[in-house]
């Protein structure tokens, strides 16, 4: 990405009916930055096509869920699987990241993510200098400063996953610098920057993004925590479709969110256990009761907080999970048995959430369930959850109150997933390996695990196999990076 392009690919997302609508751009290929912004529809537009961008099949619609991510953290048994790439990284004990079918798949995913970055960056420059009153047709300053406060948001977002991915985690950072910032528009030769150095350049834009979209979403709180109105298909009242649907969007909840998770990775406890508490005890969100499993809530989505939306997503994870006539690929999971030995009234383990073939598990989470029952798992992908947030805030606890104030919240939350086993920490040591242990089942195909090792730099065991991870954890730097 030589420069930041003068034009912004305006993207045709889903031409649906209802929580879709705010995701119509105008299908008018490539337009000039000038005409693009003009009118206050080439900024919705603009942003709508950075989010339909996040969730294509290269990014969080598929590697950086439920696919090449959740490959990494030994969720799958994929000698079955048709991605060569898939069987590949994972063939040997050290990760195979330089072979053919690898390398560029990483590439890409660096390249996408600036694209995208580079995109937030023209649209800040256009929203930062226009006056609100060219959105009186809509939401006016509130409007302006959405759409400000999301794109700083997304911006410190996918920059802090390109951390995680081609950076060394702070528990082993050794000062190289790795991961350039991109802030500013047009494009300049940003330098590559420590991992302290990116993090408080996320921090800072997370803040400030925290701070723009509070005005809007806590004065519609109240209906944003209904799941319909987040991730369904009711409107919020008095406001265009455009402003609705928070829960797709990087919302002021959700940027709460994001910052306990930096700050847990930056090893600021002090601040990801207040940003968590926030979350926790705002009584806006909530969990889905097990039972709702076996009626078809796969994805057990009433504590989403963020999520992405792919309409072709079934049709993505089908393909890697289906069966011919002569042959068959299927992303079969690891140590289900195992888990649901140990813990067998805990619905995420539960024969509810997965789908057999082969007479093996397949996770059910992706697969097609039939209207009306639960409709919002075909293309819903989720971000962050509730129960992250729980994980952040008992490890937090546990350090600056106590083990039994940590006890207690993470007593309560496996209740909330059905589970019966007695829990017993005593130790940091045992805390890890039960957050791990229970990290494993809540994130099954949502790409949140491998991260979780990285920051605490353990080694995967999984089907009595442990994986040696502390020169697995950092992806190698593509070959495109000095073109940013």
């Amino acid at each position: 990405m030589k420069s930041v392009l003068g034009i912004i690919a305006v993207l045709i997302v889903f031409a649906f009916t209802s929580c879709e609508k705010w995701f119509e751009v105008t299908p008018a290929g490539e337009v000039a930055e000038d005409d693009l912004f003009r009118n206050p529809e080439g900024f919705r537009n603009s942003l709508n096509g950075i989010y339909q961008g996040m969730s294509r099949a290269s990014l969080y619609g598929q590697e950086l869920s439920w696919g090449f991510i959740d490959v990494l953290a030994q969720y799958y048994d994929v000698r079955n699987c048709n991605d060569i790439g898939y069987r590949v990284v994972i063939d040997a004990d050290d990760y195979n990241y330089s072979h053919a079918t690898v390398r560029p798949r990483l590439d890409t995913l660096w390249i996408n993510a600036y694209h995208l970055i580079a995109n937030c960056n023209t649209l800040l420059k256009r929203i930062e200098k226009t006056d609100s009153s060219l959105f009186r047709d809509g939401g006016g300053e509130l409007e302006r400063r959405l759409i400000e406060g999301e794109a700083l948001a997304i911006r410190a977002f996918l920059h802090f996953d390109i951390l995680r991915l081609f950076a060394p985690a702070p528990l082993v950072h050794s000062g190289e610098k790795r991961v350039p910032y991109c802030d500013q528009a047009p494009s300049v030769n940003f330098p590559r920057l420590t991992t302290e150095e990116v993090l408080g350049k996320v921090i800072r834009d997370l803040e400030k993004a925290k701070r723009l979209t509070a005005s809007f979403d806590t004065l519609y709180q109240t209906q944003i925590m209904l799941v319909d109105c987040r991730l369904g298909d009711s409107k919020l009242a008095g406001v265009s479709d455009f402003l609705s649907f928070r829960g797709y969007r990087l919302n002021y909840y959700a940027i709460c969110g994001l910052l306990a998770r930096v700050y847990l990775y930056q090893g600021d406890k002090a601040s990801a256990m207040r940003e968590a508490e926030k979350m926790i005890y705002s009584s806006l969100f909530y969990f889905s009761e097990p039972s709702e499993a076996k009626k078809g809530n796969l994805k057990l989505y009433d504590d989403v907080i963020f999520g992405l939306y792919n309409n072709k997503l079934v049709d993505i994870y089908g393909a890697l999970n289906d069966e011919g006539r002569t042959s068959y690929s299927y992303l079969f999971l690891k140590d289900r048995e195992e888990l649901r030995d140990k813990d067998p009234d805990d619905v995420r383990v539960g024969e509810s959430l997965v789908v057999k073939r082969k007479d093996r598990d397949v996770c059910g989470k992706y697969f097609y369930v039939a209207p009306p029952a639960y409709r919002l798992n075909n293309k819903l992908i989720p971000v962050l959850r509730l129960s992250e947030l729980y994980h952040i805030y008992i490890e937090c606890v546990y350090d600056l109150v106590g083990e039994e104030r940590a006890k207690a919240v993470f007593a309560y939350l496996r209740f909330c997933r059905g589970s019966r086993r007695e829990l017993s920490l005593g130790s940091k040591e045992r805390l890890y390996r039960e957050l791990l242990w229970d990290a494993r089942k809540e994130y099954t195909a949502e790409g949140q695990l491998f991260y979780m090792y990285k920051r605490l730099n353990r080694n995967i065991t999984v089907d009595g196999k442990t994986y040696g991870m502390s020169k697995n954890f950092v992806f190698p730097l593509p070959e495109v990076e000095t073109n940013i």
